[in-house]
This record gives structure tokens, sequence and C-alpha cells, in this order.
């Protein structure tokens, strides 16, 4: 039966618009830096100590900082010098409670919280008094499979995929694996709920998997080349990240915008400089997951050489994808945010995107490997900093033109 649901999901999808040729080649002019402008989270001064932090947004003036903490399901808002102005969830089951959030939303009337645990989306004013709940319906499958909700829109239809263990995915139970996921709308029609597709999600190199003497273990495959995609709840779209294509060549990738009707409302190519998988880079990935499978299952390797298991297990293409896992919208000032497998010293490289724009060049930003990137203004990045004790702070860094360079090729 399992062969017969894998064979369905596998089944093509009509793209969401034509493929036309490649745009010519971007160009990025400058490259910008970034320098701490604020900082708050210090144990032993203040109010702002925080467990770990799973998102920050900022608000349109860049004035209200929002930061949640999943473990605490806890949102709360603070001005940019860490002084805190309103605080909600807690964890229960009640309205305005919390089991899993994940992430906050911001529009000009409150914010919106997703808890995952819940498949519920909660909203607030801006002074944080709860003012609705939107519940997904627990009774919609595709094919059989559960549904997980990814986000909830403001026409009030969610968006969702199927939810498949990792095991079915990477076919570790003696069936194919499934090389896509559709991502579907879900919508209430008559007196019960339907759903259609909006985009077919590609995750054939997403997943890394060792079967073990004593189990399946799974991780991400570090050099995917899988889509991605952020959702911006206000607007009622969908941002995806293309890196793999019959119209994408190494150093390339798409960017589509979809509304929840489906249709496309942006569409940009980008093409960077290729980075060839460097032999070191390659070798030092497998030396890592040796020392994980290792520590995590001792003995239970069997008799197999640990590196040719990881050798044939981890995806190594030729060229490294355009896009790496980070991909971030901005809350308000209207860019799409990637990272790439670029570095430059020890800062990892990001581009700024303007979205529905096909003509500015993308801006090159340069941030810190141990900055974690969440949101970000016209002028500053916000996102979080983790000091050598394990510390979460919370950080803005003001962008700062670092070089300009003429005619330089993306």
């Amino acid at each position: 039966m399992l062969r017969s649901w894998i064979i369905l999901l596998a089944l093509p999808l009509a793209a969401a618009c034509a493929d036309p040729e490649p745009a010519a080649p971007d160009r990025i002019d400058s490259t910008w830096t970034t320098e701490v402008e604020y900082q708050f989270g210090d144990a032993f001064e203040g109010d702002a100590i925080f467990h770990f932090i799973r998102s920050v947004r900022v608000d349109r003036e860049g004035e209200r900082i929002f930061t949640v903490e999943t473990a605490l399901s806890r949102v709360s808002v603070w001005t940019p010098d860490g002084k805190r102005l309103v605080e909600v969830g807690r964890p229960g089951e009640g309205p305005g409670d919390f089991a899993w959030a994940d992430d906050v939303f911001l529009d000009d009337s409150g914010f919106v919280v997703r808890d995952l645990d819940r498949n519920r989306f909660t909203r607030f004013s801006d002074d944080g008094a709860l003012q609705t709940t939107a519940k997904f319906p627990g009774n919609v499958s595709y094919q059989g499979f559960r549904l997980e909700v990814v986000s909830w829109f403001p026409d009030g239809s969610f968006l969702a995929k199927p939810r498949l263990a990792l095991s079915v995915l990477v076919g570790a139970r003696g069936d194919d694996p499934i090389h896509s996921l559709p991502l579907l709308r879900v919508f209430a029609s008559g007196d019960g709920w339907s759903h259609r597709p909006l985009w077919r999600l590609n995750i054939r190199n997403e997943h890394l998997w060792f079967k073990l003497s004593n189990g399946h273990s799974f991780s991400a495959q570090p050099f995917s080349d899988a889509d991605r995609y952020e959702v911006d709840l206000s607007a009622g779209t969908v941002v995806l990240a293309r890196n793999a294509g019959e119209n994408l060549g190494a150093g390339e990738a798409e960017l589509l915008e979809l509304t929840a009707a489906g249709d496309t409302v942006w569409q940009r190519w980008l093409r960077f400089d290729p980075i060839p998988l460097a032999g070191s880079v390659l070798d030092e990935q497998v030396d890592t997951f040796l020392e994980v499978l290792r520590e995590v299952a001792p003995g239970a390797l069997g008799r197999r050489s640990p590196r040719n298991m990881v050798d044939e297990a981890l995806y190594a293409p030729e060229h490294l994808p355009a896009v790496k896992w980070g991909l971030f919208l901005t809350s308000f000032s209207g860019h799409v945010w990637i990272e790439s497998h670029e570095r430059v010293d020890t800062m990892r490289v990001w581009y700024s995107v303007r979205r529905g724009d096909n003509e500015t060049p993308p801006r090159r930003v340069l941030l810190p490997e141990s900055f974690r990137a969440h949101d970000a203004t016209e002028t500053h990045v916000w996102g979080v900093w983790s000091d050598e004790l394990g510390v979460n702070h919370v950080e803005g860094r003001r962008l700062v033109p670092a070089t300009h360079r003429p005619g330089g090729g993306a």
C-alpha cells in the first residue's frame, strides 16, 4: 500500500508558470559589511535574559524588536536598546497559550504567532491584546497523509504540505525515495475543506540517511540543492528559491513569488560565479559525519567501512548550489535575503534582492559566522549572536558600504 501512495505523490504537477530563457547575469556593484549598533541579552545586566531564540523580527520603523523563545512558549517585544515593551504567551492549551511557537509575522495591525505543535495561529494587537485564533483543520489529508501547516493567509485559507516520516521520504522502508512534495492551499469549501496544489517542492537531495545496525540515522544534506521557501503572511504570498531545474546551471537560482491562488507575481533569475565543491571541503564534511556517527552510534556501523558509507550517502555536486539553507523575507522593507556558499575570510556572504524588481542589482552583505540573520530594514540586519558561553543576544547590525566593484560580476 505504501508504494502506491508514493507513486501518487510522485505524479507530475503542472508548473505554476512557464520557464522563459534566463536573464543576463546579475551584476553586484557593491559589497556591504555590518557593525554592531544594538545588542541586548546579557545574563548579568537588565531583564533581557534569553533561552534559545527561534525567531527575531523588526517593525517598519525599526523601533520594536520581536523575539520568539520556543522552549518558554514566549514572544516578547523590545526596544532596540533592550527595554521590554510587551510579552505574550505561556505553555498551555488555552487562547494565547503556545506549545511550540516557532515564528512571528508582523503587519501594520499587530502580529501573528505560529504554533506548529497545535497547527494554530494567534493574532495579537501591537500592545499584546489577544485578537483572534485560527486553527488548521485536523481532518484534512492529501492522498491519505496528514498535513503539516506552514502558514495562514489573510483570506482564511492555509498553506500546508504532506507530513511524511523521514524514513518514507528517503526510501528507508524499501520503497523508492520521494523527490518532490506539493505545497497545498487548504481552504473552506461548502461544509468542509478542500485543497489545491500551488507548487511542487524539489526535495531530491534534502535528506541524508545512514542505515545503522541499531536503527536509522538521518541528517540534512550539507550541499543540498532542494527548494527553499518562505511565506509573507500579510501579503498572502509564498517566495521560493530554486537551485535546480532544467533552465538552471551552475551558480544560478530562480526566485518566484506566488499568490495563495497560485498566480506568479514575480520571477527573477540570479546568476553568481559558480563555486566548485572543493575536495578539502568535502573531506571536512565527511570527517564531521564520521565523528558524529562514532559518538552517537558506536558499534552500530557493522562491518561496513564508515567512510564508504558516508561517501555513498552524501550528495556531492560538482558545483555548490547558489542558495544555501539561509532564506528570509524582511517584514517591511520588501526584500528577500538569501545565503550563499561564498565565504570571505570568516564572513558568510548573503544577497539582498528587492522583491518585484528585476533590474536593481542584488546587495552583497558580509555577516559574521557567529550571527544568525532573521530580519532586516533598509539600514540594519537583525538576528541572534551567541557568545562563547552560548548565551543568546539579540543584535542589530548597521549596514555599512565596504567596497565598490565597478563592473563586478555576480
